[in-house]
């Protein structure tokens, strides 16, 4: 019973999740660390403006994965975000070079950057990074 009741909850955050970003339909997995992740990708310039805005909640298994078409050093801004998050800056080679640990709603018009060139960048529920012990030289692999 349980088991049922944990099963219908994930169930109803993924959907929220993906109800709140329809514009962006391509849903991949990855994993980093330990933690295995449903992740919405936003690789279009009205997903990536939109990102998590909207979302009141996300489970540890889930996130967004912004994916740039080259190298840059992008600004990210808490703008009508509903909740905290982690910001992960991930390098060419999809491996951490940094981030930012429970960037507030509040903290808007506060810019949020990468200390050098990064191809991805993650946005992962508030805590994550330090929950799961997130080092620079970590790795995010894409599944199957």
């Amino acid at each position: 019973m349980f088991i049922a009741v944990l099963l219908i909850a994930g169930s109803w955050f993924l959907f929220d999740f993906k109800k709140n970003n329809s514009q962006n339909s391509k849903v991949i997995s990855a994993q980093l660390k330990s933690v295995k992740m449903t992740l919405i990708v936003a690789d279009t310039p009205l997903a990536m403006s939109k990102g998590l805005s909207g979302v009141k909640k996300i489970s540890d298994q889930e996130g967004m994965l912004f994916v740039f078409p080259t190298e840059t050093i992008p600004s990210f801004w808490m703008k009508d975000m509903l909740m905290s998050i982690d910001i992960i800056w991930l390098d060419k080679n999809m491996r951490v070079v940094g981030f930012v640990e429970k960037a507030m709603p509040d903290s808007y018009p506060k810019l949020f950057s990468p200390n050098q060139p990064i191809r991805y960048v993650l946005e992962v529920n508030s805590g994550w990074s330090e929950r799961y012990g997130l080092q620079v030289g970590d790795q995010l692999q894409l599944l199957e």
